[in-house]
C-alpha cells in the first residue's frame, strides 16, 4: 500500500468515525430542528433568493454584499459541481458504509 492510499484511508476512517459520531446527536426536540436547517441549503435556493432581494428589493446598503454572494453562488457552483465533483469521483460515505444511511430523521 502506498503512502497516499494509507493517508486517505485513514482519513476515511476519522471521516466515519465523525459522522456516527453525529448521529449519536439525534433527539426528537432538535430533530425537525435541524432537519429545517438542513434543507434551507438544499440546491442554494435560500441563498439564491436572498442574494436576488439583496440585488433588488432590501435597501441600497445590501447590494454590494447581494453582488458578493450572487457572485460567491456562481463560483461555489463552478468548482464545486463542476470540477471538484469530476475530478474526484468520491463515493458518499452513506454508500460505503450502509450503516449511516439506517438513521431516521424524526
Amino acid at each position: 500500500m502506498e503512502r497516499r492510499d494509507h493517508i486517505k484511508s485513514g482519513c476515511y476512517i476519522m471521516e466515519i468515525q465523525i459522522l456516527h459520531w453525529f448521529e449519536t446527536l439525534h433527539n426528537p426536540i432538535t430533530n425537525p430542528i435541524f432537519y429545517v436547517i438542513t434543507t434551507l441549503g438544499n440546491a442554494g435556493w435560500f441563498w439564491i433568493v436572498l442574494a436576488v432581494l439583496m440585488l433588488t428589493v432590501l435597501p441600497k446598503k445590501y447590494k454590494k454584499a447581494g453582488l458578493t454572494m450572487a457572485i460567491a453562488l456562481i463560483l461555489s457552483l463552478i468548482m464545486c459541481n463542476g470540477v471538484m465533483k469530476n475530478l474526484y469521483h468520491r463515493t458518499r460515505p452513506f454508500v460505503s458504509d450502509p450503516t449511516l444511511s439506517q438513521t431516521e430523521l424524526y
